[in-house]
């Protein structure tokens, strides 16, 4: 798997107005974790061990979204210039301080 493979996008799993599932209580448990309820696990197509992004506006509202690992070939199939300037991101990611260099070399790793 190339490094371009490996990179990850967020994909949001909107969907028009009649998908929208009614307001259901939940609780927050003792570790501050919450059961997703049935309907909305459904709407977004959960599956134990997925990944979420939550995200708070300055209203209070979170909103959740599902994080989907799709390969840069298939997120930019016949758009060669971006597929190089997300290499060229990824190289400069390489340089800072939030990627050290083993974890870049693990990126690179076929």
């Amino acid at each position: 798997m190339t490094t371009a493979d490996k990179f990850k996008t967020v994909v949001s799993q909107t969907e028009s107005a009649a998908a929208v599932v009614d307001p259901t209580e939940v609780k927050v448990g003792r570790r501050f974790q919450v059961v997703i309820p049935p309907a909305v696990r459904k709407k977004m197509r959960l599956k134990e061990g997925d990944k979420l992004l939550l995200s708070l506006d300055a209203k209070g509202t979170m909103r959740a979204e599902k994080l989907v690992s799709l390969p840069v070939s298939q997120l930019v199939a016949n758009h060669p210039a971006l597929e190089t300037e997300i290499l060229k991101a990824l190289k400069s990611l390489a340089n800072s301080e939030f990627l050290k260099d083993d974890e870049f070399d693990a990126l690179l790793e076929d």
